[in-house]
């Protein structure tokens, strides 16, 4: 299973050494930038499950990153530090949508317990979406689609084809599907995003945990 991948932007190189060092221990892939320009350009490389915020960065402020990382990615979790808090700083990043706001020197049992929570929301509400825009498309299709156990994975046939198994596919493609499914038009769209979806073992678990006993589809079961 792949690392949650968290980045850490604060020009502060203790901050960013004795944060990798404690994030590293928990199992957490961990990438530093010491400026919010630098921290935007990882962005643009890859997704990231947390992003660590210093509220006063040497080029610019934590609000203006946070705005970029918001539109960029609506799911990302963010969590501020700084050695400049007040109720009137706490309120500004809260109402961006941040996660949570820790104050400087941090308390490394807080930062971790922040972070835990903040990634069991995000993943929370992934399912959540992941199972409810399925099941809909399900329905409203009426595939035909088998997923059965094979080993530790699962194998799925779909119109006489073999699909590639995955371990999850994003929100996004779950999104595109809803999208799909209120716009006629879109049939090839539809197609392809039921693909990603029948295939990826997660939704397999998540349909069977949500509806046991479902009557339809009766030959779909998780792994």
């Amino acid at each position: 299973m792949a690392k949650e991948k968290i980045l850490v932007i604060d020009d502060e190189e203790s901050i960013q050494k004795s944060l990798s060092l404690v994030l590293a221990g928990e199992e957490y892939d961990v990438t530093v930038a010491g400026t919010g320009k630098g921290g935007l350009e990882m962005l643009e490389q890859g997704r990231y499950d947390a992003v660590i915020l210093d509220y006063k960065l040497p080029d610019t402020d934590g609000i203006n990153v946070a705005k970029i990382v918001r539109e960029k990615d609506p799911e990302v979790a963010i969590i501020f530090i700084t050695a400049y808090s007040s109720i009137e700083t706490a309120l500004t990043v809260m109402k961006l949508g941040a996660f949570d706001f820790l104050e400087k020197p941090l308390d490394q049992s807080k930062l971790i317990a922040a972070i835990d929570e903040a990634l069991l929301r995000s993943e929370t509400f992934q399912q959540e979406a992941e199972t409810e825009h399925a099941f809909a498309a399900l329905l409203a299709l009426r595939v035909d689609a088998v997923v059965h156990p094979e080993g530790r994975s699962h194998a799925v046939a779909r119109r006489n084809r073999s699909l590639r198994v995955v371990d999850s596919v994003d929100v996004g493609t779950y999104d595109r599907l809803a999208v799909s499914l209120r716009n006629p038009a879109l049939a090839v769209a539809i197609d392809d995003a039921l693909d990603d979806v029948l295939s990826s073992t997660r939704f397999a678990r998540l349909f069977s945990r949500s509806f046991p006993g479902a009557g339809f589809p009766r030959e779909l079961r998780a792994a």
